[in-house]
């Protein structure tokens, strides 16, 4: 695992813990999402938090694709948020938050040499 990928500590099965003991786990893991598949308590902010961490690794770049990158840009669209593409002579124009593990994978289309 790499150091710079966000972590987030999960504990599952809270049902079987009392207040006290959940309070305990609280103030010693102040970060920590607790969850119980069993009842459901505590998924949806789980789920919330993992997506906010992923979000937090987001890079914004601006991009020209050549239409010969179809492909490119279809993964853009799917993991993207940012502004709309645009179509010129050259190929599609597009500004996109781009996952920080696959940035260098597209510094080559980047538009202004940076990926702040």
């Amino acid at each position: 695992m790499q150091a710079n990928r966000p972590r987030l500590l999960v504990l599952n099965k809270v049902d079987a813990l009392d207040g006290r003991e959940r309070a305990e786990l609280s103030h010693r893991h102040p970060d920590v999402a607790m969850v119980s598949a069993l009842t459901g308590p505590g998924s949806t902010s789980s789920a919330d938090r993992v997506d906010a961490a992923f979000k937090a690794t987001m890079r914004p770049m601006e991009l020209l694709l050549p239409y010969s990158e179809g492909a490119r840009l279809a993964e853009l669209a799917r993991d993207r948020g940012g502004d709309g593409a645009t179509d010129t002579p050259e190929g599609v124009r597009v500004r996109a938050l781009v996952p920080s593990g696959v940035v260098h994978s597209f510094e080559q289309f980047s538009t202004n040499g940076q990926h702040a």
